[in-house]
């Protein structure tokens, strides 16, 4: 059985000085495309191991990158769910980095830039000011962020398990996760995921995504960029 560990694992220090940690999964033969993965809240990008070996049979190298508060690069700081100082902003900063990173890897290969949950969120954004960097975006587990801010309590952190409040009753405080629960107990008893964004943070994003209500910044995306939800 192929292994779902990563075959490289390097770090770069992100514009406000954080040590990123980014994880790579190689193609057996050279690559005809990269994907770049943006995880979602409370979790990291080790999960993502299965899903990148099955993309590395299609001839793609895959990234990913554990996000400011999260994964390794949180675990060096003991600061998961903080994004830091203007937190939100300085993450789709690191998005860039790491697309610039691979674009010095893989120059003559469409790049494409894949979201999920949290991480479509801050994708979308990306796009404000970036669509003509990336090659085709992959939106999963999205949504539009200014339909469902009214949900968030903006006064205290976001707890996961909240999300469970449809799926009762329940076996664990995350069966929202997946309908797989060897999935889910995966996710229980992985000790880096589990936890939501100090309020901070959360503040942080449901501010950013204001500018996905705005129509004059969402005519800087170019309109030839292909988009799969």
């Amino acid at each position: 059985m192929t292994s779902t560990s990563p075959d490289v694992t390097f770090d770069y220090r992100s514009d406000d000085g954080i040590s990123i940690v980014v994880y790579r999964w190689n193609t057996n033969e050279r690559p005809r495309a990269a994907m770049q993965l943006t995880h979602g809240m409370g979790e990291h990008g080790l999960r993502y191991g299965e899903f990148a070996r099955a993309l590395n049979t299609k001839g793609i190298v895959v990234y990913a990158q554990d996000q400011r508060g999260h994964g390794a690069t949180a675990k060096a700081t003991n600061n998961f769910g903080s994004l830091g100082y203007n937190g939100w902003q300085m993450l789709i900063n690191d998005i860039h980095s790491l697309v610039k990173h691979i674009r010095t890897e893989y120059s003559n290969i469409p790049l494409i830039l894949h979201g999920h949950s949290m991480g479509s969120f801050a994708v979308q954004q990306y796009l404000i000011d970036h669509s003509n960097d990336i090659d085709a975006i992959i939106l999963t587990g999205t949504v539009a962020l200014d339909l469902i801010a009214p949900a968030f309590n903006l006064d205290q952190p976001f707890d996961l398990s909240s999300l469970n409040t449809p799926f009762q009753p329940a076996r664990t405080d995350f069966d929202w996760l997946s309908r797989d629960e060897t999935i889910v107990d995966a996710y229980v008893k992985d000790s880096l995921c589990g936890f939501g964004l100090d309020t901070e943070s959360v503040k942080g994003m449901i501010s950013g995504g204001q500018r996905m209500v705005d129509t004059q910044l969402l005519q800087q995306i170019r309109h030839d960029l292909p988009i799969y939800i």
